[in-house]
């Protein structure tokens, strides 16, 4: 067997190294893509990630958190003021008839659907309204949902007065410039977890001077004034 020649040797040698760079750069490359292709997967997990719970927390920003139920002929305008002080004060969105459905819509369903939605049911009752086929339709259903229920007592009703679904509750009366409008502001702000105001709604008002707070507190005491008026002549 004849000796190798030193240069086939050396050629034999340099295409092993050039093979073995070849397919250490084809494993390099196959590694790199694959974890390019795994960086990429997990940023698009993360970006989905990220896009669903800013959703969710864009769902729980816009979600009411307070329903009013009240009589639409004696407790519109109250409610009206009831929802502008509520929102102003728990700075959450509030739900009731008269402001929350949009002409054209199924006035039903968006019923249903923001008393399933929300925390917390106010009732806006006095001696005209607690029987009202649809306050009890609502107290039904958010009683049916595990909603907490307030009684919000308007005038001279009495606990004792409501059927026994009602009077099992905790209740607030709201007399004329009585601190019900405030108490039921701290029971929610404390049932939704928010740091409580001061004792007082005076207290209150004069520590952070809130001129429309103040305007809708004013605004809440003409307007129960008046139904407490109107309910003992009709009486």
């Amino acid at each position: 067997m004849s000796e190798s020649n030193p240069l086939q040797i050396f050629v034999l040698v340099l295409l092993i190294v050039v093979a073995l760079v070849i397919l250490g750069g084809w494993f390099l490359w196959r590694w790199n893509k694959k974890s390019t292709e795994h960086s990429a997967a997990e940023s698009e997990a993360r970006r989905e990630r990220q896009a669903a719970e800013e959703a969710v927390k864009k769902a729980e920003r816009n979600r009411p958190k307070v329903f009013i139920s009240y009589a639409q002929v004696e407790h519109a305008r109250v409610a009206k003021a009831l929802n502008e002080l509520l929102e102003g004060e728990l700075h959450e969105k509030v739900f009731y008839a008269d402001g929350g459905i949009p002409g054209g819509a199924e006035w039903l369903a968006l019923l249903k659907t923001n008393l399933a939605a929300v925390d917390v049911v106010v009732m806006l009752l006095d001696r005209n309204s607690y029987l009202r086929p649809w306050l009890l339709f609502e107290a039904g259903a958010a009683w049916a949902s595990d909603k907490r229920i307030v009684p919000w007592l308007i005038g001279t009703i009495e606990l004792d007065d409501l059927p026994a679904f009602y009077s099992t509750r905790q209740a607030i009366r709201c007399s004329a410039n009585n601190d019900g409008p405030y108490e039921l502001v701290q029971d929610l702000r404390d049932h939704l977890k928010k740091d409580p105001f001061a004792a007082t709604r005076e207290e209150h008002l004069r520590k952070w001077g809130q001129g429309q707070a103040r305007k809708c507190y004013a605004a809440i005491d003409a307007e129960v004034e008046a139904l407490v008026a109107s309910t003992s002549t009709s009486r």
